[in-house]
């Protein structure tokens, strides 16, 4: 299914052509991405126990403020986005770590995977040769999937909601994404993605108590404020994912 080319006509439709030719309009097939946020308070008094004390020792009060984290219904609905293909793309291509080469096409392959279709060939749903991995190992090649669209989406939300702007995306480090409100303050974005809720929730927490340890190294030493975000990412169905947003303040 691997795309040579991709053309367009005077109404702006994009079309991406296969090795037969055949086309597939991808601009305005559309995913609903349904938005919950949860708001985390971070007071430097309680970083500051966290940095002076060896290891992960002093963070018993993190700790009861993340268990929250842990059940669906302690977040807020906020809204419904909209979000097509042909953004999606362009948004996994900037956001991912691991680059996929055609990431519409490997979406709608692991929805296929997933909800077993009868023709579905069981293979690589991510253009990279049969070779590079175990026959058997569905679970990786799924997680593979998984990781690069949600870090798309998620760059996305933070784009869409927030107007972050990208500072940075490090590379085999955390935090996932580093982005700036204003001169003043820094945004540190980690994102967990996964198939359901459940998958999620035990990310979301390790992540945001990373993010919370991880600024109370350095919060003391700038002027500079600091925020913290996990974004959730649920794969749900083809075209609706759900958002779980951790927002944690200073």
């Amino acid at each position: 299914m691997g795309a040579v080319g991709t053309k367009g006509n005077d109404r702006g439709i994009g079309y991406r052509y296969s090795g037969k030719d055949q086309a597939k309009i991808i601009d305005f097939c559309e995913i609903e991405v349904n938005i919950s946020k949860y708001q985390l308070r971070i007071y430097k008094e309680d970083l500051g126990k966290t940095a002076i004390k060896k290891g992960w020792g002093g963070v018993n009060e993190l700790k009861r403020k993340l268990v929250a984290l842990m059940s669906p219904e302690n977040y807020q609905n906020s809204n419904t986005i909209t979000l097509n293909y042909k953004t999606l793309e362009e948004k996994v291509l900037l956001f991912s770590e691991e680059i996929i080469k055609n990431p519409v096409e490997s979406l709608i392959y692991y929805f296929d995977i997933r909800e077993e279709l009868e023709k579905v060939k069981r293979g690589v749903p991510t253009d990279y040769p049969g070779l590079c991995y175990l026959p058997s190992d569905l679970d990786y090649k799924s997680e593979f999937v998984l990781s690069s669209i949600g870090e798309g989406v998620a760059g996305y939300l933070m784009e869409s909601l927030y107007d972050y702007k990208l500072v940075a995306r490090p590379l085999g480090v955390h935090p996932d994404f580093i982005m700036r409100k204003d001169e003043d303050t820094d945004i540190l974005v980690e994102v967990v993605c996964g198939s359901t809720f459940k998958e999620i929730r035990r990310g979301v927490m390790s992540s945001m108590f990373y993010l919370m340890d991880l600024i109370s190294h350095f919060c003391h030493l700038s002027d500079k404020r600091f925020e913290a975000y996990v974004v959730g990412v649920e794969l749900a169905k083809r075209n609706e994912f759900e958002s779980f947003i951790v927002e944690g303040y200073m």
